[in-house]
Parts: structure tokens; C-alpha cells; sequence
């Protein structure tokens, strides 16, 4: 039978209302308390960490936005130095003898006027060559760059189709034919020209 001890009665070694199972009771209620404040703690430090992350991945997210802010400021600057170089005073065909935009039958020179007549109203803005700018841009791209590199090189070939293969060709008379290709090249960009040259004469 279960042993019933009065609450007086602290003789006993266990039971209801002895020392050890007060002890046991106060020991459990501590472990309880600390555990509930160990679970608080956590819920408020996971949150102080949701919070950190959060604002680590804002701050993270606002500087890849600058750097990309930056970069597209710094090509458009390049692009807009290269349009200015191309239309700059002693290049512009508006103040040259010659045909005139509207007798013109070619769609890029009669564009080219026409940006040539909104530089000579409204000066060498920006925002006027918006658009020559972005073509530039494009046309700097390295896919674009090497399409159109692609495009000179296969057109080359076609005129030269008649060119006999020699077998027993060497290596300097290949360098010499690849030279010759490349300087054949007058519609390209002047810049890859002479790096493709120096890059094969090496």
C-alpha cells in the first residue's frame, strides 16, 4: 500500500510531503522555468538573427544595385566619349560639300544627318545621342563583336573561294594567309584589326 505521510511529518525518508520530494518538486519547477526562459531566449535570438540576415541581404542587394548602377554609368560615359570622337566637328558631313540629306538614298548616312542637323540645334547632349549610344553599346558586346567578326571573316572566304589548298603548307605561310585576311578587313573596327595583327605576328 501507498505510504501516507503527513505533511508535518519530515521523519520520513519519501512520500507526500517530505524534504526529498519537496526538493524533487522544486528542482522540476526550476528546470521548467530555466527551460521556458532557455525557449524564450532562443525564439528572440532566432528573430534578432532573422532580422541581421535580413538587413545583411538588403544592404547586399542595394550595393550589387550601385555596382550595377555604376558599371552602366561608366559604359554609357565610354560610349558617349566614342560617338563624340565620330561626330566631332571635322567629321560631321553637314558642314562638308556634298550630297545633302534629302538627295541621299542610304538609310544610315540620311540618319546620320539627321543627327548631324539635332547636334548642330541642340549641341552635343547626351541626351541627344541617346541613341547612337545604345548602339554602341550593343555593337561592343563581345557576342555582337564576334558575329560580326564572323560575318567579315565568311564573306572574305567567299571572295577567295578560288584559293587552292596546299597540303603541305607550314606554319608561317598559314600566319602569312591569316595576315592577309586580317588586313583585308577595311569595314571593321580598327582596334580588333590591330590586335588580331599582333596577334598573329607573334
Amino acid at each position: 500500500m501507498p505510504q501516507c505521510v503527513s505533511r508535518k511529518n519530515t521523519d520520513a525518508p519519501c512520500g507526500k510531503g517530505t524534504r526529498a520530494t519537496e526538493l524533487m518538486e522544486s528542482t522540476l519547477r526550476m528546470r521548467q522555468r530555466t527551460a521556458q526562459i532557455n525557449k524564450t531566449a532562443h525564439i528572440r535570438l532566432q528573430s534578432y538573427t532573422d532580422m541581421i540576415e535580413k538587413r545583411r541581404q538588403a544592404e547586399e542587394a542595394r550595393k550589387l544595385r550601385l555596382i550595377e548602377r555604376t558599371r552602366r554609368t561608366l559604359e554609357e560615359i565610354r560610349a558617349y566619349q566614342k560617338v563624340l570622337l565620330t561626330y566631332s566637328a571635322r567629321h560631321l558631313l553637314s558642314l562638308q560639300w556634298g550630297p545633302k540629306a534629302s538627295k541621299d538614298k542610304t538609310h544610315r548616312r540620311a540618319r546620320r544627318f539627321q543627327l548631324e542637323n539635332r547636334i548642330l540645334n541642340t549641341g552635343f547632349g547626351i541626351e541627344t545621342m541617346r541613341l547612337q549610344i545604345q548602339r554602341t553599346i550593343e555593337s561592343n558586346k563581345p557576342e555582337v563583336r564576334a558575329r560580326n567578326m564572323r560575318k567579315r571573316m565568311l564573306s572574305i572566304a567567299k571572295k577567295r573561294s578560288d584559293f587552292l589548298i596546299d597540303r603541305k603548307v607550314t606554319n608561317e605561310a598559314l600566319k602569312q594567309e591569316r595576315l592577309l585576311a586580317a588586313s583585308s578587313l577595311m569595314s571593321g573596327d580598327r582596334d580588333d584589326l590591330n590586335s588580331e595583327m599582333q596577334r598573329l605576328s607573334v
